[in-house]
């Protein structure tokens, strides 16, 4: 990016001056032949007043009367008013021509030249001109490598900086010690605090969920330990207790996989956790067991799930992602059924109540500031930008949500850690 910028600067700059030397070359041009036929018909008319010497730099010369010039000039000069002329002849030469005649008896006499020293001078004025104009692009030329240099240099050191570098280290060395007081010092003052800010605000935001995450395991091992006791005090055939003790195993796991998912998540080191979390499927089945519990009476909740997973780090935030999707569309869509949908490569949570206001939609949809959603679709956004992944929600006419998670070819791969 930065070498096309340069490679603009340049180009324009050249281009300008070659414009401007080539405007300045025409209107030299035009006022320079505008000179010299002035001077030439001040010439023709001294011949007239008093012949030329013998000597003179003139390669032809006849002064008399029209109808005694020599051929072709006197059949060229039978019908011509008086006035002043420049006829190219067959050599490329120009003749010069100046006919008068008497106000009074109305004789009409003509002077005919050509003027060695002015066809000479045309050319070497040419040749001057084109020089001129060749010494100015490339002075233009070496003058817009410098512009170049100069001006966009100093950008390139910062986006690739920006690129690469700590944002708490945008600036380079050069630009921190020796300040600039241009547009340039005040640029990268600007990406320097920004760039403080942001790590900043990361690193609350990585210390908070590093500590909440493990401020819930405790209570979260607790927990488990409280229900294998329990495991142990219910009767084998106390299918009731049973069952609900078997729920809250479930969601116990549900939660240990979501705090373990945004602990690894908040410290950007996921592979080290990838063990620690259970299979898709059965993170898949607690999703759908946890979502049956929540939703109102009358409300089916459904799962087609063609596509394997896995076991890793972005698998268990999928999870992560259907669940929130999932507990959204349970307690607020209003739908008399819920449907989750996994494929190789997308999923989807689908349900036909009552859709998203217009005016929300829309909002969703444009690049403009988005509306306050929620923390649960608001950590759904954040996972997909995360991860790189295609997040889409849409309304159709005959009503409903339809939420569209587009997964990357590479579910455990690519992880963006903004």
């Amino acid at each position: 990016m930065a070498g096309s910028v340069r490679r603009q600067l340049i180009a324009s700059l050249v281009f300008f001056a070659f414009a401007l030397s080539a405007l300045f070359a025409v209107v030299t041009m035009l006022v320079f032949y505008r000179v010299e036929d002035r001077m030439l018909q001040r010439r023709l008319e001294q011949m007239l007043v008093q012949p030329p010497v013998e000597g003179e730099p003139v390669a032809l010369q006849f002064v008399g009367p029209p109808e005694a010039a020599p051929p072709p000039f006197a059949e060229r000069l039978v019908d011509a008013a008086p006035g002043y002329y420049e006829w190219e002849e067959e050599d490329d030469r120009e003749t010069h021509v100046l006919l008068i005649a008497d106000p009074e008896t109305a004789e009409r006499r003509v002077a005919i030249a050509r003027f060695n020293e002015s066809e000479a001078t045309q050319n070497r004025f040419l040749v001057a001109l084109a020089i001129g104009v060749a010494i100015t692009c490339l002075l233009a030329l070496l003058l817009a490598r410098y512009l170049a240099v100069l001006i966009v240099s100093p950008i390139e050191r910062l986006t690739e900086r920006l690129a690469t570098g700590p944002l708490d280290a945008v600036v380079p060395n050069d630009l921190v010690e020796e300040p600039r007081n241009d547009e340039i010092g005040t640029l990268a003052r600007a990406l320097q605090q920004a760039g403080e800010r942001l790590t900043a605000a990361a690193e609350r935001e990585r210390r908070f969920l590093r500590e909440a995450s493990h401020e819930l395991r405790t209570p979260i091992t607790v927990i488990q330990g409280v229900s294998d006791l329990l495991r142990e005090s219910i009767d084998p055939g106390d299918k009731v207790n049973l069952s609900r003790l078997e729920r809250l195993e479930r969601s116990l796991r549900r939660m240990n996989t979501s705090v373990l998912s945004l602990l690894a998540m908040a410290r950007a080191e996921y592979r080290s956790t990838v063990d620690e979390m259970p299979p898709f499927r059965q993170q898949l089945e607690d999703l759908i067991d946890e979502a049956r519990s929540l939703a109102p009476p009358g409300v089916e909740v459904t799962c087609d799930a063609s596509g394997e997973q896995g076991a890793g780090f972005a698998a268990s935030m999928l999870i992560v992602v259907l669940s929130n999707l999932t507990r959204n569309a349970v307690q607020h869509s209003g739908s008399e059924s819920v449907q989750v949908t996994v494929e190789p490569h997308r999923a989807q949570v689908i349900d036909h109540g009552r859709g998203l206001p217009p005016t929300l939609l829309e909002q969703l949809h444009s690049a403009g500031p988005q509306p306050d959603v929620g923390i649960g679709l608001a950590t759904v956004q954040r996972i997909c930008r995360r991860f790189g992944w295609g997040f889409e929600i849409d309304c159709p006419d005959e009503g409903g949500t339809v939420v569209t998670v587009e997964l990357s070819p590479d579910r455990d791969g690519k992880f963006n850690n903004r």
